[in-house]
């Protein structure tokens, strides 16, 4: 299953120019000068690997996460919750042509050094994908399976504003069926 982190960063370390990208931040220059004080035995900067694998750990969540949340706010879905037109037992495929979804994803990631000092640092990820068609099975006002066709995903990673990682994607088959066990809530999602 591809992942926002996968997507965005690989399994590679940083390339020089992504780590340059990554210290340039004022924010992250000042954590690395309290590493360097405190180790001054390591010529390297053992914190970005770890940061890396922090980074990588927090963005852990399918890119088809965008999409479902995206489907089941649609405002024309709200009318399969009504009970009195789809009873319960109904089952209906719901067809949508093609359509764009955004997702942005912030984590931020807290750093103490020595116990002492505190930092924050932001991470944004974004992630569009570019869906050509899909269906929905929906049964008493949820979403049970996504059926998707093709996608072109692109998106951006950045660390303290600094951007660090852009990929765009060939056209991709996304997987046949995807079922969820309890079911998606579209009424909950559109404050219903």
């Amino acid at each position: 299953m591809t992942t926002v982190s996968s997507f965005l960063m690989g399994t590679e370390p940083l390339t020089e120019d992504q780590e340059r990208k990554v210290l340039s931040s004022p924010k992250i220059g000042k954590i690395a000068a309290a590493v360097r004080a405190i180790s001054a035995a390591t010529g390297g900067l053992p914190f970005v690997g770890d940061l890396v694998s922090q980074i990588r750990k927090s963005l852990e969540r399918p890119v088809t996460d965008g999409v479902i949340q995206a489907w089941k706010k649609r405002s024309e879905l709200l009318e399969f919750t009504d009970t009195a037109k789809h009873p319960p037992e109904e089952q209906i495929t719901y067809t949508i042509g093609e359509y764009s979804v955004e997702s942005v994803y912030e984590p931020s990631l807290k750093l103490c050094i020595n116990g002492v000092e505190e930092w924050t640092i932001a991470v944004e990820a974004e992630i569009a994908l570019d869906v050509d068609a899909g269906d929905l099975l929906i049964q008493g006002g949820r979403i049970w399976e996504l059926r998707l066709g093709t996608a072109t995903a692109r998106g951006t990673l950045r660390v303290e504003g600094q951007e660090v990682a852009k990929r765009e994607s060939e056209p991709i088959a996304l997987p046949g069926t995807v079922r969820f066990e309890n079911g998606i809530p579209i009424a909950a999602a559109l404050g219903g």
